[in-house]
């Protein structure tokens, strides 16, 4: 019903959406994780795991629970209580609880698409993204866009518009930092 209100989508990227940036990555990334703290920083929750875009390049508030695996669990906990109390699922093989969001109302403004990655013991590193790299790392995450050339160069002319960067981070609280002050159009500090 969600998708269905939008009329159709112009892409849908496999991202998650706090605050009008998109957290974008291959699957176990740290997406979910990370847009479920930022949730419980206050920014508004559109999606997790699809975003679907639409013909304004606007993400949709999608209606979804954040699937959250056992690695993050002490880490949300933290910041919601009642999610201690979650039932346990088993999906795709492995264990999660669901964390219901609050989500925000209307679409939403992209102001950057940051691809993400948590690694142990890394320091936490911005890098600037061309176009061209966002569109390489888009291919690795997964993403859709209508199969027309003028919905292809719209697409283009978006992420060449919007900030475009990638985020390696060991620490969740660093990576929210630096999250935060995207969403409020505050300059990053880049590695």
């Amino acid at each position: 019903q969600a998708m269905a209100s939008l009329g159709e989508p112009s892409a849908i990227l496999h991202a998650g959406g706090c605050g009008g940036v998109l957290l974008a990555g291959h699957s176990h990334c740290g997406k979910s994780t990370l847009c479920a703290a930022l949730m419980g920083r206050g920014l508004p929750y559109h999606c997790d795991d699809s975003a679907v875009l639409d013909r304004e390049f606007r993400v949709a508030p999608m209606p979804f629970r954040v699937m959250l695996r056992p690695g993050s669990w002490p880490l949300i906990e933290d910041r919601f209580p009642a999610f201690r109390d979650a039932p346990v699922y088993r999906r795709w093989g492995t264990d999660v609880r669901l964390l219901t969001p609050v989500h925000a109302t209307g679409p939403a403004s992209i102001t950057a698409l940051v691809f993400i990655a948590h690694q142990a013991g890394s320091q936490t590193q911005l890098a600037e993204l061309s176009v061209l790299d966002s569109l390489l790392e888009l291919e690795r995450s997964g993403f859709w866009v209508e199969h027309t050339p003028e919905s292809i160069q719209c697409f283009l002319a978006w992420l060449a518009r919007i900030q475009r960067y990638s985020l390696r981070y060991a620490e969740l609280a660093e990576a929210e930092a630096v999250i935060g002050k995207l969403a409020a159009n505050a300059p990053p500090a880049l590695a």
